[in-house]
């Protein structure tokens, strides 16, 4: 049984750090990021509630499925001035990551693992250079980090106590936020058949998951702009070849995001068959490790194999974008963290320190957002002048927001009220 004592401190010391370094990414690029920068859908979420109340935002589909967590926090969020938004979002996101993180730490306590191999593990989906590149502080990016908590929490759960109720609440939230949650449904029958998951739990957890995937593919199919889904070999193996290029983003300026939005690497173009040849032996590895008995090692392999799976189901039918690559490589670092703490005795604490630093000394090089994520384009400030001076003299006229990265794109397209175009009124209001 953890200590309390301890669990407590690594939680606190991890949400406080993952809260800095997930907006400390974007201000080492960009100093003035808390009064210039508003991101893509963390400006835009927080616009429809302003605008139309939160439960027509809350319930509407966006880009073919629900949203949840974002659409929830955006709510406080639109509640702000606009002149303000730089700095809430900002501050939003932050809060967010430092929750989640928190929340990691007691799930992997009450998992068996160490306080420092915890609050390391917490910290990784703000530290590791992949979410750098777009996903890091961005509140619309949550599910991200909501993936890789749920994944470990259903891959190493209380030995002796399942908290079955908090376990429901995490289904419906990571279920109403991301369809590609129904990976962790199997995840949970392998666990409820190896005696891991209580059955009568499992089936609360599952039965609630499953109504709440339910209202996803409702959502999906009454969508009036659904998601374009094109399943094809050609789009696993381009995903495939992208899994060697995500891992060397821990090596600084060898990675970098093509016009499409997947990742590339020089060193790698012409090498086709490594990133085929890696996933086939980390999958060796997870399936090995996940029949073995020993609860530990046991999880590891199932997170490692539920880590890929997430990445490849949803690159399988679109494209390799980065943002497919962000849970397996975080997924790796994390059970790389946990596999190391396994072996070591309780009484060495010092070890995972070590392994502490390196992890920050290998970090540390690419902890500066992209030029894509942290430049303001464009500034909050002026384009929110902009737009108020072109309300002047038409109170009941309608006006285009626009947030970084001079998002919305051409080709968006928003038939309900989550649209970036609003009433005057909406804009009008004073500093």
């Amino acid at each position: 049984m953890s200590s309390p004592r301890a669990t407590a401190w690594a939680a606190g010391v991890a949400a406080v750090v993952a809260a800095m370094l997930s907006v400390g990414r974007i201000l080492i690029a960009n100093p003035h990021a808390m009064s210039t920068l508003v991101w893509a859908e963390d400006g835009l979420f927080p616009l429809c509630t302003r605008a139309h109340g939160l439960w027509p935002c809350l319930v509407e589909p966006y880009s073919g499925y629900l949203l949840l967590v974002p659409r929830l926090v955006a709510s406080p969020v639109g509640a702000f001035p606009l002149d303000l938004w730089p700095l809430v979002t900002n501050i939003a996101a932050a809060l967010l990551a430092g929750a989640l993180a928190a929340v990691t730490v007691v799930v992997l306590r009450r998992g068996g693992v160490g306080a420092v191999a915890s609050a390391l593990v917490a910290i990784v989906p703000v530290v590791a250079p992949i979410a750098g590149f777009e996903a890091i502080n961005v509140t619309a990016s949550i599910y991200m980090p909501l993936l890789f908590l749920a994944t470990l929490a259903v891959c190493f759960p209380d030995p002796d106590r399942f908290p079955t109720t908090a376990y429901a609440i995490g289904a419906v939230l990571v279920a109403l936020t991301i369809p590609s949650s129904a990976v962790l449904l199997v995840v949970l029958l392998v666990q409820t058949m190896r005696r891991r998951i209580p059955r009568r739990s499992a089936a609360i957890v599952g039965g609630v998951m499953a109504l709440a995937l339910a209202v996803q593919l409702w959502a999906a199919a009454s969508a009036e702009v659904q998601r374009p889904l094109a399943w094809s070999l050609d789009a696993l193996r381009s995903w495939l070849d992208g899994v060697p290029v995500a891992l060397l983003s821990f090596v600084p300026d060898q990675v970098v995001i093509a016009p499409s939005g997947a990742l590339a690497a020089p060193i790698l173009a012409e090498v086709g068959a490594i990133g085929v040849a890696f996933v086939v032996v980390m999958l060796a590895i997870g399936i090995g490790l996940g029949v073995l008995r020993e609860r530990t090692l046991s999880g590891i392999g199932l997170a490692i194999t539920t880590g890929l799976l997430l990445g490849a189901l949803p690159a399988a039918a679109g494209y390799a974008n980065n943002r497919y690559f962000v849970i397996p490589v975080l997924i790796l670092l994390a059970t790389l963290i946990i596999g190391i703490d396994r072996f070591v005795s309780r009484g060495r604490s010092w070890v995972m320190v070590v392994v502490g630093a390196l992890l920050i000394a290998v970090c540390v090089p690419s902890l500066e957002a992209s030029p894509t994520r942290a430049t303001a384009v464009p500034e909050w400030g002026p384009m929110l002048d902009a737009a108020r001076a072109q309300c002047q003299g038409q109170p009941d006229g309608v006006v285009a927001l626009t947030f970084s990265p001079s998002w919305p794109f051409a080709d968006a397209r928003f038939p309900g009220v989550t649209g970036n175009v609003v009433g005057c009124e909406v804009v009008q209001q004073a500093p």
